[in-house]
């Protein structure tokens, strides 16, 4: 027997969603990155988009889905820009770039009260180990930061070996990633100061040491 479509069922198959789903996946990406992975339940997100369960679910999947798509959405929009803008030969000099870039942490924390760090800083550091695609997804966001920061110093050190270029990045890169995870803990500017200062002489001194 053919079964009969009545016209409310119609109307409800074809019914289009009755919320922003980028809206919804920028307040859930807003929750991660304050509160972690562990420190958001599925009611907290409920109640931050206003939609049921069952929506949620239907139209997102479960929590492990939306901090995949939260981290992937961090990834794209920050992660990316900030290693473009690392990377772009432009006319800033270098050492002024990375003392921009070094004073973020601190500018966020005393002048915008923003203790939430970075995003995949914050994974890296609590949220490793539950799914191989967010190990991922971090490993390749740390990967094209050191990479920007590599092209970086090579414009300002042409002739410095690969290693004295790699081992600057990397230094940068984990500097910067400590300062990042510390500004939950809302250390003074002075704090934020002395780091930044001694870093940029340090990768000053390493690139011109040839």
């Amino acid at each position: 027997m053919n079964s009969v479509t009545t016209p409310q069922a119609s109307r409800l198959k074809g019914r289009p969603a009755l919320f922003d789903s980028d809206r919804v996946e920028e307040q859930v990406a807003d929750l991660f990155w304050a509160r972690g992975y562990d420190g958001v339940s599925i009611s907290d997100i409920t109640s931050a988009t206003g939609l049921s369960k069952s929506s949620l679910y239907n139209s997102f999947g479960g929590k492990d889905d939306l901090f995949r798509k939260a981290l992937t959405r961090y990834h794209k929009s920050t992660v990316q820009a900030g290693a473009d803008w690392l990377a772009a030969d432009d006319e800033a000099d270098p050492m002024e770039k990375l003392d921009q870039l070094l004073r973020g942490p601190a500018d966020d924390v005393h002048g915008r009260d923003d203790t939430r760090g970075c995003f995949l800083c914050n994974t890296s550091a609590d949220g490793l180990g539950r799914a191989p695609d967010i190990d991922t997804l971090v490993g390749d966001g740390f990967a094209k930061l050191e990479a920007g920061m590599t092209a970086l110093f090579r414009r300002h050190a042409p002739t410095a070996p690969d290693t004295i270029i790699r081992d600057a990045a990397r230094l940068s890169l984990t500097t910067y990633v400590g300062l990042r995870i510390r500004s939950r803990m809302k250390p003074t500017r002075a704090e934020f100061d002395s780091v930044r200062i001694m870093l940029v002489d340090a990768v000053r001194r390493l690139l011109e040491s040839d």
